[in-house]
């Protein structure tokens, strides 16, 4: 129950601080919220390497997700808001092609440096080189928009056109400074600096259904994905290439979420992806525990499956709640998604109590997410909305085209 706990206090970790990071990220700036993490993410898993006893281990692993939490979604939403909607879903699949490739490295750096010890230390060295993303990158041009920043924004829309070899009217940075005058001055009248723009949205049912199942759909993606993750020794001979093996399934299910999103848009992707998943969950229940190659044909199934979906539920949404909430949101999401990770590292003491207990779990809660989902509103090809209002116009049968 020790290292099972280790894992739940990580994920109670981030559980605490990712609303935390999403206002810090609304607040002060993508950029500075995901470099500051990182850094913090470093510097307590390379302490947590000289840790002496349990309880310093199991401190620093929750100080390390509460600090460092808002590395993938700070890091996303800056990603996301640097590019325009054709180009979504090709940079969700660039960004988790890394993340994955991330994942697979840790594999075999686990059989390669066996020492608990000396691997995380080669594992969290290279987050301390990320300060220097304080100067290697921009930041999200529309936060800076939405902040009234516009000069900033000026620069560095200048500086991307001069390195493509664009020429850029003067006219199209009068445009820019006119979308924000309309953000700015929207049909409420409330003022773009808001203090506690999270407050808003209680004042839209949309929204606050929208969050609803976002959140369950956030749950069941964290509780199904990390709970293959870590009943994966049970589903082959060997625990570290089932673990490597799963991390490297990700990449086509990250190439077939890309062709696919822009094809039957992100509802049916989310909706089918979780379907497949929740499928495979079934079908492991009946399979023999000695049939070890077909199980992990199956768990590989489940974890392809339900890889498109947690793909999909960052893109969308991303897409479905306003640049002023977007990241508060996301964090939201996210954070109450930590329920599902917090309960995955208990799955195997459940199968003490029914062999198939887990799987039955996995497979219910993915089949009634693919149901929920369809309940959203479609954000294919729409414009990524700045304020409420814009967020409440879309809906479930028709886009904002830009």
């Amino acid at each position: 129950w020790k290292l099972a706990f280790v894992g739940t206090m990580a994920n109670v970790g981030q559980f605490i601080a990712l609303p935390i990071t999403g206002f810090f990220s609304d607040r002060f700036g993508r950029k500075t919220a995901f470099i500051i993490s990182t850094l913090c993410c470093g510097l307590c898993g390379i302490i947590k390497s000289f840790s002496t006893t349990y309880t310093m281990l199991v401190l620093f692993e929750f100080l390390e997700m509460a600090l460092g939490s808002g590395i993938y979604a700070c890091g996303y939403v800056l990603g996301m808001e640097l590019v325009g909607p054709s180009k979504r879903a090709f940079g969700t699949l660039f960004i988790n092609s890394f993340y994955t490739s991330g994942g697979a490295i840790l594999g075999f750096v686990a059989m390669w440096q066996d020492y608990w010890r000396d691997m995380l230390r080669w594992l969290y060295f290279p987050c301390l080189i990320v300060v220097a993303y304080f100067w290697l990158i921009p930041e999200s041009v529309r936060w800076l928009l939405t902040m009234g920043r516009q000069d900033e924004a000026s620069q560095i829309i200048r500086k991307a056109a001069k390195r493509n070899n664009v020429l850029l009217s003067e006219e199209t940075i009068s445009i820019l400074h006119g979308n924000v005058q309309e953000v700015k001055i929207n049909p409420t009248g409330r003022r773009k600096k808001n203090a506690y723009p999270i407050a808003s949205i209680f004042n839209s049912p949309a929204l606050l259904v929208r969050l609803a199942i976002c959140s369950f759909c956030w749950i069941t993606n964290t509780f199904v994905y990390y709970g293959l993750v870590i009943n994966s020794a049970s589903f082959g001979d060997n625990i570290h290439t089932s673990f490597i093996l799963g991390c490297f399934i990700e990449i086509p299910a990250f190439i077939c979420s890309y062709l696919i999103l822009d094809r039957i848009g992100r509802r049916w992707t989310l909706c089918s992806s979780f379907f497949v998943s929740g499928l495979s969950c079934l079908v492991l229940i009946f399979i023999p525990t000695h049939s070890t190659s077909l199980r992990l044909v199956m768990f590989l199934v489940g974890r392809f499956g339900i890889t498109i979906s947690f793909t999909s539920i960052y893109l969308y949404t991303t897409e479905i709640f306003p640049t002023e909430l977007r990241s508060s949101l996301l964090s939201f999401c996210s954070t109450v998604g930590r329920i599902g990770s917090a309960v995955a590292p208990q799955t195997p003491l459940l199968a003490n109590i029914a062999k198939s207990l887990p799987m039955v779990l996995f497979c219910g809660t993915s089949i009634v997410a693919s149901i929920l989902i369809l309940q959203a509103p479609e954000t294919l090809n729409a414009k990524l909305p700045d304020t409420v209002q814009q967020a409440e116009k879309l809906n479930n049968t028709t886009s904002n085209t830009q």
